[in-house]
């Protein structure tokens, strides 16, 4: 197998261009389908305290295990030839990465006074309070090494067990939450966070945040 400066002195000879695994799987995430549903594709409706919404899950190629969409209005909606319908109409989107102790139990990190399971519930009732969005429940990618990976490990991984990534699993993460949005015919975003965090490259994915909107625990 070549080594770098041997690729490096090829490619120069020959006036090529040359890529790494990690540009390679990056582009693939922006720009190829990772993500398909899993039947029933149009959804399962659910009622829960914050309201009744439409259950879509999916599964990514990167990872077998599902990961959730909450839906409510006519969003992630199929045409009748099982198509998602598109929609450019700004959407109100919140994602939220899976935290088993926090979501179920209300446990809260140090010097935090608000669980994660308090965010879920609150942006629950903000997305049936506006009558159409969605709530993407992120599974986090990885077996990872905190409480509550450990709690939702296979019996008998560990974190070496995990199959080694040519791209961070942040990236990972971006990419098959935009993804996600995508899948349910969402482009415009009205983003539903306290974060004034940026997402760069994400009209990459066909996506554009065109509001922030603040989020209420009360």
């Amino acid at each position: 197998m070549a080594r770098l400066p041997d690729l490096t002195e090829f490619i120069k000879k020959h006036g090529m261009k040359m890529c790494s695994v990690k540009q390679i799987i990056e582009h693939r995430l922006k720009r190829a389908g990772i993500v398909d549903r899993l039947d029933p594709k149009p959804g399962t409706k659910i009622e829960t305290p914050e309201g009744e919404f439409n259950l879509v899950a999916f599964q990514s190629v990167v990872d077998p295990l599902p990961h959730i969409a909450l839906t409510v209005g006519d969003v992630g909606a199929l045409d009748s030839s099982g198509q998602v319908i598109e929609s450019d109409e700004p959407t109100l989107v919140r994602v939220h990465r899976r935290d088993l102790l926090g979501d179920i139990f209300l446990a809260s990190d140090e010097g935090q006074t608000d669980s994660t399971g308090d965010i879920l519930r609150a942006s629950m009732r903000t997305i049936q309070k506006e009558g159409r969005g969605a709530l993407i429940y992120l599974r986090p990618h990885g077996l990872g090494d905190g409480l509550s990976q450990r709690l939702t490990r296979p019996a008998g991984h560990s974190v070496e067990d995990a199959p080694q990534q040519s791209v961070s699993a942040p990236m990972l993460e971006y990419g098959v939450g935009c993804q996600l949005v995508r899948a349910l015919g969402i482009s415009k975003i009205r983003l539903l966070s306290n974060s004034s965090t940026e997402y760069p490259q994400i009209e990459a994915f066909g996506l554009e945040i065109v509001e922030r909107m603040p989020l209420s625990l009360e």
